[in-house]
């Protein structure tokens, strides 16, 4: 796609997200990527147990109201 720059689109979603739940609810730190990555939905937990990668997210965010998620 012709000038399309994932970069900057990721950049300015972070952004928004920020602005809608605040700073301190939205990582991009490996650690939090890594403990938040998984749930306990069959597919990933088998994929986890026969050590096959899981997908990463590109971010977490942590929500504190109905509000942040409406």
């Amino acid at each position: 796609m012709k000038g399309y720059n994932k970069d900057k689109v990721m950049d300015e979603f972070l952004d928004d997200l920020k602005k809608i739940v605040g700073e301190k609810n939205v990582s991009v730190r490996k650690v939090d990527l890594i403990n938040y990555a998984r749930d306990t939905w069959i597919v990933p937990v088998l994929k986890f147990k026969n050590r096959l990668k899981l997908p990463e997210p590109e971010a977490i965010v942590w929500p504190e109201t109905t509000k942040d998620v409406s």
